[in-house]
């Protein structure tokens, strides 16, 4: 839902059949054509589909503070409703400054070249429909008849047109193979009319339309996909369904990111990665625990969050991205030029470091816009307490603006979590309590602030025990 499209290409297409429903729905009963039985299913049917549709939008407006956050036009009409959505989204793609869709070479190509348009060529076999209504037209004496029993299928189908030509996508005609539902409406609705239209020449249709949607399936069962298809997975029968863990390992040892994946093997799922393509290609990194987006395609979906080195270092704060993955041999390009730049920088000025290192891949930590301006105590011997407070345990007070006061804001100390009552933030103070057993021990103990609303990790230092 939060991804740059947020694919709700379909939306029009369910608010058109929940229309059409409804209003066959009010109309039936005011006639008394539903028995009781069939009203109460009916009834159940809509309280289930409203309870998913009711959970899913309640899901998306915690996440985000709106209802729905595509298309842009309904971000805007929310905003001016009073909506206020999260800061993220402030950096959601602006369709309004995308070529829109050529009206008379577009509908052409849809329905006669897809191949000149790549996003649509997937669903082009739908088109078989033109074909088939051209033969009832032609051939069937029950035009009324068919329209008659089919206008719901018409209606939805035909909504395909206007709204791929209203809908506007970096490459022309993107995401229209999502626009699914009103082709298989189209079908539908033709194939009806061939089954009514009892012509001789007519007859053999049924049995071409066996034979295309066969070849169609499997066709799209070994090829369907962008690239090399997904013949080596959809071709191989001897896999099991739920086979998820086996082949992110297959993956992630293809890609040499087993010592990556340990890394993040300790952090919460919702951690917010992003990386950059090896020359070789994009790697799985999304395979990994962790919430990871690939730079390069989130740079040609919304060109404008790297269009300079201030507008990355924005998106990175504005998203709250808290790691970059980096390989040793990172693909060329402007992308790439940009990120090197940035950790560059961030690096000499101590906002960024590498946190985890091997022969493939680098991972880079961004440390938090919150500046700890000073901390203390830094150190004790193994045992002794320090700072002692009224309650006579050991305490560390930190002095930086900007942190959460959120009641599940926390310390990190070597690895142990402080938090409740042991830890107050105040102004541009934070302070807590570090009990005996955390120092105990000899060694250096990284301390980081973990903010409960943001997730933001803020690094303090290293405490040191001493003997």
């Amino acid at each position: 839902m939060l991804a740059p499209n947020a694919r709700l290409s379909n939306l029009p297409y369910a608010v058109c059949i929940m229309a059409i429903c409804t209003i066959i729905a009010l109309k039936h009963l005011l006639d008394l054509r539903f028995s009781i039985r069939e009203s109460m299913q009916g009834v159940v049917v809509f309280v289930l589909a409203v309870v998913v549709v009711g959970f899913v939008t309640f899901r998306t407006y915690l996440l985000t503070g709106l209802l729905l956050v595509a298309p842009t036009v309904l971000v805007k009409m929310q905003r001016a409703v009073g909506f206020s959505p999260a800061e993220f989204l402030s950096i959601l793609p602006d369709n309004e400054n995308l070529p829109p869709f050529s009206m008379l070479r577009g509908l052409w190509s849809m329905l006669f070249e897809p191949a000149v348009l790549p996003h649509i060529q997937i669903s082009w076999t739908g088109n078989i429909w033109i074909y088939m209504t051209a033969m009832v037209i032609i051939f069937s004496k029950k035009h009324l008849n068919i329209l008659k029993k089919t206008w719901i299928l018409l209606i939805v189908g035909l909504c395909f047109f206007p709204v791929i030509m209203l809908y506007r996508h970096p490459v022309v005609g993107g995401d229209g193979n999502y626009f699914i539902t009103p082709l298989v409406c189209l079908i539908l609705f033709s194939s009806y009319g061939v089954v009514q239209t009892p012509t001789p020449v007519l007859r053999v249709i049924p049995y071409i339309l066996a034979i295309f949607a066969f070849s169609g399936g499997v066709i799209s069962f070994v090829t369907g996909s962008w690239g090399p298809g997904t013949r080596a997975i959809d071709a191989n029968f001897t896999r099991l369904p739920l086979e998820f863990n086996l082949h992110a390992s297959k993956e992630i040892n293809a890609s040499n990111l087993e010592g990556v994946r340990q890394f993040f093997a300790d952090k919460p799922i919702g951690t917010r990665v992003v990386g950059l393509d090896s020359a070789v290609g994009i790697h799985p990194a999304w395979w990994l625990s962790v919430r990871y987006e690939p730079l390069q395609p989130l740079a040609w979906q919304n060109p404008r969050l790297v269009a300079s080195l201030k507008d990355l270092c924005n998106y990175l704060k504005e998203a709250k991205i808290e790691y970059l993955i980096i390989p040793t041999d990172p693909a060329e390009g402007p992308v790439t030029s940009l990120v090197i730049s940035l950790i560059q920088e961030l690096g000499a000025s101590a906002a960024a470091r590498v946190v985890y290192k091997d022969k493939y891949y680098s991972v880079w930590i961004f440390e938090s816009v919150v500046k700890v301006e000073k901390w203390g105590p830094n150190e004790t011997i193994e045992g002794e307490r320090f700072n002692i407070q009224p309650n006579g345990l050991s305490a560390i007070w930190v002095k930086a603006k900007g942190v959460s006061t959120h009641p599940k804001t926390h310390i990190t100390f070597g690895g142990q979590e402080i938090c409740g009552a042991d830890v107050a933030v105040q102004d541009e103070w934070v302070t807590f309590i570090v009990r005996d057993e955390l120092i105990a021990k000899t060694g250096k103990y990284e301390v980081t602030i973990s903010e409960g609303d943001t997730g933001r990790k803020i690094y303090i230092g290293e405490f040191q025990v001493t003997k």
